[in-house]
């Protein structure tokens, strides 16, 4: 899904400048040729609405764990699924921690 929804996206950005470089006397658009810059900001538009919605979900998809690495996570490490966002003890609040980010030896 993500690579189908960036293709899309790519392809059509690129269709979209086409049709927008093509355009009869650009940079200056000569009249009656305006609806050809709506068309190409329709397809831009189009072209990322699109893909990006297939794009996000196939991101999505790909990083959460599937079956079998559900279930070798299971397997090794039982507790995994209790991990939520826990916020430090109050005597721990409001003091300064400090630790070495980088040690080195001259």
């Amino acid at each position: 899904m993500a690579i189908i929804g960036f293709t899309i996206l790519g392809v059509g950005e690129i269709a979209s400048a086409y049709i927008l470089v093509t355009t009869p006397g650009y940079p200056q658009i000569q009249s009656g040729h305006g609806n050809r810059v709506l068309l190409s900001a329709g397809v831009a538009l189009g072209a990322a609405a699109f893909g990006l919605a297939l794009a996000i979900p196939g991101i999505m998809k790909m990083s959460s764990p599937t079956e079998v690495e559900q279930q070798a996570l299971d397997a090794y490490s039982p507790g995994w699924r209790d991990i939520s966002l826990q916020f430090p003890p109050p005597q721990v609040l409001g003091k300064t921690v400090a630790a070495p980010v980088w040690t080195s030896t001259f």
